[in-house]
């Protein structure tokens, strides 16, 4: 049991330190389809990618994919600043029809009062004139 907590720990450092946000998770599958467009328009196989995304090759290819961006049309965007949401708020009205009787005479209340002042009076004071 103990050689399991320690491997489960060790692996969960492990994998902590290799992924270190969630969004290398989600961007695994968009690499993979970036390798299969590689291999068919490209032909490259798996190493050339990897230098092409992550290693010597990177700003060669960081400007090709601009230059790529720059031949697709993009659609019109809708320019105009505000928005509008409509809803509405339904409220639901219902009574208690339940009283509660609450006897005032008969309390068991009192009030203290701990106010005190934070100047405190000194101890030796200036003879007062009259």
């Amino acid at each position: 049991m103990k050689s399991f907590i320690v491997t489960y720990l060790a692996l969960l450092i492990l994998f902590q330190g290799i992924f270190a946000n969630t969004n290398t998770l989600f961007e695994i599958s968009e690499l993979i389809e970036d390798y299969q467009l590689h291999s068919v328009k490209y032909g490259d196989d798996a190493m050339s990618f990897l230098s092409k995304h992550f290693g010597d090759l990177k700003e060669d290819h960081k400007k090709q994919h601009q230059q790529d961006r720059k031949g697709h049309k993009r659609p019109a965007q809708n320019k105009i600043g505000g928005s509008h949401v409509d809803f509405t708020l339904q409220a639901s009205y219902f009574t208690i029809n339940n009283e509660i009787e609450i006897d005032l005479l008969d309390s068991n209340f009192h009030y203290l009062d701990l106010f005190s002042t934070f100047e405190k009076q000194p101890v030796f004071q200036p003879p007062q004139l009259a």
